[in-house]
């Protein structure tokens, strides 16, 4: 019995020790800010990605949108990023539009989805705050 709950702790450390050395050797993908203040004016906001090492691939990132503001009607984005193999980063915009009937102060909230071998960074997701008038 007691060789096997040995096996089992040496197995657990494994795997443990696997899992954590796979999630350091990913590259790291992180918004360049991890919220933008905006007034609510029709503009385009430049929101950033930045990598912690030039991509291995070309990748798609899909970028996942939640918050108060609804889009194609208060804002308008793309809804995923392309990015070439040997760069560390890319920009997208989101632009922002005035809706008349409704001024109140909205939020953009923007996530992604990452392809195997990259991990979220320091700051996995960007709020963008439009102030009211």
């Amino acid at each position: 019995m007691l060789k096997f709950k040995t096996f089992i702790v040496a197995l657990i450390l494994i795997i443990t020790s696997c899992s954590k050395d796979s999630d350091s050797n990913s590259i790291k993908v992180s918004f360049e800010k991890s919220e933008q203040h905006v007034e609510h004016i029709a503009q385009d906001v430049a929101v950033k990605l930045i990598l912690s090492e030039e991509a291995k691939d070309d990748i798609k990132i899909d970028l996942k949108f939640g918050g108060s503001a609804v889009k194609l009607h208060d804002y308008l984005s793309p809804d995923e990023l392309s990015l070439r193999k040997g760069y560390m980063g890319s920009e997208f915009n989101v632009k922002t539009l005035i809706n008349p009937d409704n001024l109140s102060e909205k939020t953009i909230e923007i996530g992604m989805t990452l392809p195997s071998g990259y991990t979220t960074g320091e700051n996995p997701k960007t709020t963008i705050y439009i102030n009211a008038d």
